[in-house]
């Protein structure tokens, strides 16, 4: 199996822009109210290697997703879809769901995190699935 990284590559720049639209224009409010920080704390503690880290993990998800899109052989949007879904709930709702109940961090907080993963997740994986 050939892997071509353009997808991956694409798909995670998108990622990255739909994660800084989703926290800091989207839900900047809820954001900043369910972390229990101000703007200016924000902005004081942020770094390039933040943006690095957050890239990177990105990169390696969105490679991995379409790795398994390509092993699966679908070609079609709602089959990638639908493994983007069960990728999506098996991988990121359901593990974070101990930041709630160990770490008895904020819920509201933990539905803003996995929707923006899942949505990314969900997407990216229909678009693999029909890259050619």
């Amino acid at each position: 199996m050939s892997i071509n990284l353009l997808p991956a590559l694409i798909f995670t720049l998108i990622s990255f822009i739909l994660g800084f639209l989703w926290y800091s224009v989207i839900f900047k409010s809820a954001f900043i109210k369910n972390i229990n920080k101000t703007p200016q704390e924000l902005k004081e503690g942020s770094s390039a290697l933040i943006f690095i880290y957050e890239l990177l993990s990105t990169l390696i998800t969105m490679f991995a997703l379409y790795a398994i899109i390509k092993l699966l052989q679908l070609d079609n949007f709602w089959s990638g879809f639908q493994i983007g879904l069960l990728i999506s709930f098996a991988f990121v709702v359901m593990p974070q769901l101990s930041t709630v109940t160990f770490e008895k961090r904020n819920f509201s907080l933990y539905l803003l995190n996995i929707s923006y993963r899942s949505i990314a997740i969900t997407i990216g994986s229909g678009v693999f699935a029909i890259w050619k």
